[in-house]
């Protein structure tokens, strides 16, 4: 990843993160991070801490342990000894991860994903966050297609008449314009495409549909406690996060696990969060607002990450939550999208 800004640039929020080998944000938030005020608020920078504290911990008194019941130099001490040094390696093997996370935390809030989060509880804050699943494998993209006239017709509609005007291109004009060519004759060649394909009648198009493209991705929800601080903000209030994605299902195509990690943790400057906010689709917005109501019980937890599916019309709820597992992927390395 580049630098973060010194100064924040509004032009830049909501536009694409910086391109690495895990992947490149579609969104990110671009915006200027105080490093004093994360280490103040950020809870996952002290979970991550506490890790590696633990891991060094274990580690050092497996360590001691294994040294000092190899140096009795008895054939049970040493086993034992060797034993405690395999258990020691496994400890600080393992500190490598949680010290890599903390290396790059600060690049998460400025260049990874940005997107919108919604107080669903008070005591303590928390945020449900929405996020795209979907790694960027298998994209669902929603069309809408065109005839000549720019008149919108049906995909089936689409597909036939495209079909029927290659058709009656092959059995009318094909063979001419290969004749051309050979015969050297491409400015007369290209006269006879351009003629044929730019006649109303034999012209089709189809555009993204971008608004239906978000409804068709696969979303999820995911939970985080913000905690106290020089902030005040009440139940369905809107805050931006940055986020971390980490192992994916190759089956499902899916991110298993993502983190998020509120912007207010990084930055008190208003003008900047509520850019943010404004990067974030109405679309996404709409959608929290109808997740929020169903994530405030208990049973919803932050630990968990879960994938979002639409009820059909006439359930009492618009959208429903499951749990993703995430134990089958959790030797996966953590990454950004």
């Amino acid at each position: 990843m580049a630098e973060a800004p010194q100064e924040t640039d509004l032009s830049q929020i909501g536009t694409a993160g910086t391109a690495d080998k895990v992947g490149q944000a579609s969104r990110a938030a671009h915006i200027k991070i105080d490093k004093k005020r994360i280490r103040k608020y950020d809870r996952r920078r002290k979970e991550i801490i506490g890790m590696i504290q633990k891991a060094l911990l274990w580690g050092l008194l497996f360590l001691a342990l294994g040294v000092w019941l190899i140096l009795l130099l008895r054939w049970w001490t040493i086993t034992l000894g060797v034993l405690s040094l395999a258990i020691a390696w496994f400890w600080l093997y393992d500190i490598g991860q949680p010290i890599h996370a903390l290396r790059s935390l600060y690049e998460l809030y400025w260049d990874s994903t940005l997107l919108g989060s919604v107080v669903v509880r008070t005591d303590p804050l928390t945020v449900a966050g929405l996020v795209n699943l979907e790694t960027g494998t298998d994209k669902r993209t929603v069309y809408r297609y065109f005839d000549g006239q720019g008149n919108e017709i049906s995909q089936e509609l689409y597909a036939e008449k495209t079909e029927q005007v290659q058709a009656e291109w092959d059995r009318t004009l094909d063979a001419e314009w290969d004749r051309l060519y050979e015969e050297g004759k491409e400015e007369e060649a290209d006269a006879l495409w351009e003629d044929f394909w730019s006649k109303p009648q034999h012209t089709f198009s189809r555009k993204e549909d971008e608004e239906a493209t978000a409804r068709a991705e696969i979303r999820g929800c995911r939970l985080r406690v913000v905690g106290d601080g020089d902030w005040n903000y009440k139940l369905g209030d809107r805050i931006p996060c940055s986020s971390a994605y980490g192992p994916k299902d190759p089956e499902l195509g899916i991110w298993t696990y993502v983190d998020i990690f509120p912007l207010i943790w990084a930055t008190n400057n208003p003008h900047d969060l509520r850019a943010c906010n404004e990067a974030v689709s109405e679309f996404e917005w709409e959608m929290l607002d109808d997740i929020a109501p169903l994530v405030q019980g208990p049973e919803f937890n932050t630990g968990t990450m879960y994938r979002i599916f639409r009820e059909p019309d006439g359930a009492p709820t618009k959208y429903r939550l499951e749990p993703i597992d995430e134990s089958e992927d959790e030797d996966e390395e953590e990454g950004q999208e």
